[in-house]
């Protein structure tokens, strides 16, 4: 499900046992983000982003979810797990 909107741009963040942000922050004007893992982790989007085992969202493996941001840019995605690998797409009209 895309909701009509089109992939922009793509970047991947290793899941490790410790919160790991994304290196760059979701693009200003990129209002959903899709997110899709080769294993189950939790995730932080927000400026601060920090992912925690008992506290952030779960996501299951190998099931995409779509998320929404602010759009101002500056949100960041953070993932904590085993090992693995989160792909952060960013979704544009």
């Amino acid at each position: 499900m895309s909701f009509g909107m089109k992939p922009v741009l793509s970047y991947q963040v290793s899941i490790s046992g410790s919160s790991a942000a994304a290196s760059n922050p979701v693009t200003a004007g990129v209002t959903h983000v899709r997110l899709h893992t080769d294993t189950a982790c939790s995730v932080d989007i927000s400026h601060a982003a920090t992912a925690s085992l008992t506290t952030s969202m779960r996501l299951a493996a190998n099931f995409p979810e779509y998320f929404l941001c602010n759009g101002n840019g500056g949100d960041k995605v953070a993932v904590i797990g085993t090992s693995g690998t989160l792909t952060v797409t960013e979704m544009s009209n």
